[in-house]
């Protein structure tokens, strides 16, 4: 949680070029923060006997698939 909002207070209020800048100069900060993510979310995943590979391909399909259905809701109002 804490790194979570460490990486937000960076970017926040930033326009997209801001962004990019921060990106580049704190390129570490975020490799960490992501590491330190995906390290407590492996963690958890462990404790509560949660399989971290079929959770991720279920949100996965599901995001997948909701693109998809817009691509093609779009393509279906042109």
């Amino acid at each position: 949680h804490e790194e979570l909002i460490e990486m937000s207070k960076l970017l926040r209020y930033k326009n997209s070029s801001q962004m990019k800048e921060i990106l580049e100069k704190d390129k570490d900060k975020f490799e960490d923060g992501i590491g330190d993510l995906l390290f407590a979310t492996l963690r958890l995943s462990n404790q509560l006997n949660v399989d971290a590979e079929v959770s991720f391909n279920f949100v996965k399909d599901k995001i997948v698939q909701r693109y998809y259905n817009k691509k093609e809701n779009e393509g279906h109002q042109k």
